[in-house]
């Protein structure tokens, strides 16, 4: 690791990422997380973390459309 990169403060979304994959990392598989839970390592409220996901999950929904179109699967199956 160069200096420059140890002396650099990290990001708020660095603290966030590394929150989140050690969250993640010492919880079982297939544990769910309330807003409640990633709004309190985020740092953001519980309505901001909802419409992340909404946003997210719009973007998930649309790359798999997308796929489904080029390899001739109706959409309407996916969802």
């Amino acid at each position: 690791m160069s200096k420059e990169t140890k002396d650099k403060p990290l990001t708020k979304k660095q603290e966030v990422d590394i929150a989140l994959h050690t969250m993640v990392i010492n919880s079982k598989p297939g544990t769910e997380f309330t807003y409640q839970e990633i709004s309190r390592v985020c740092g953001l409220s519980h309505e901001r973390v909802r419409q992340i996901e909404i946003g997210a999950l719009g973007k998930v929904k649309k790359m798999l459309a997308k796929i489904a179109a080029e390899d001739g699967v109706e959409t309407d199956v996916l969802f």
